[in-house]
């Protein structure tokens, strides 16, 4: 009897047929999906950078805004110092004025205190001004002011000596010829410091907008 070959009673699978681009679709969708991590990673990156540049930004506007309000305060506070002496010099004057008016002993032994105390303030705001950081013309003007104080200080002692001992009329005259005069350059030498300072004080709120409007930019 014939032997027969059960192999020739089993089919093959038939392989599925493909469907047409097929192949193609499946490198598309793939390509796809790659493209989407890369578009992810990359907008991920660019919002990285766009924050660190924010920090970065915000940090120089601070470290702007810290330097120069530390300037504005500087020459503010020198300004107020040039004040203080101005004022002191002028009250110093105006006090020499009232003791020659002035009849009464007591009356111009307290205007004479007050004579050496505006000394005293004029001298304390001086020394905390030179302390202070300062340009090579401000510098100039104290030179100046420096020479023209230890004048004015002998003329106003001689004048407060030649008043307290009697003397008015020549107390007066002077005052008139002498102490006045020097007296109004001293001021005259604050009056160029203090429009100095408050030049200096422009250019640094200027020199501050500058560097916001650069910082805000870059």
């Amino acid at each position: 009897r014939a032997r027969v070959h059960y192999s020739l009673y089993l089919r093959e699978p038939v392989p599925k047929p493909t469907p047409p681009g097929g192949s193609n679709m499946a490198r598309k969708a793939a390509t796809f999906k790659y493209s989407k991590y890369i578009i992810g990673y990359g907008f991920a990156l660019v919002l990285v950078l766009l924050v660190g540049i924010a920090v970065l930004g915000v940090r120089q506007m601070a470290a702007i805004n810290h330097e120069m309000q530390a300037l504005v305060e500087q020459q503010n506070v020198k300004t107020s110092l040039a004040f203080t002496m101005y004022s002191a010099a002028r009250e110093r004057a105006l006090l020499l004025h009232a003791m020659t008016l002035s009849h009464d002993p007591f009356e111009q032994d307290e205007q004479y205190m007050l004579f050496n105390a505006k000394a005293t303030d004029f001298t304390l705001a001086r020394t905390q001004w030179l302390a202070l950081p300062s340009g090579a013309e401000e510098m100039g003007i104290m030179d100046l002011q420096g020479k023209l104080i230890i004048t004015a200080g002998a003329v106003q002692l001689r004048v407060a000596d030649t008043i307290r001992s009697g003397r008015i009329k020549e107390a007066n005259r002077m005052l008139l010829h002498e102490g006045i005069p020097i007296q109004n350059k001293v001021l005259d030498t604050l009056t160029q410091l203090i429009n100095l300072q408050q030049q200096a004080s422009r250019r640094v709120t200027e020199q501050a907008a500058r560097e916001y409007r650069y910082a805000s930019v870059s």
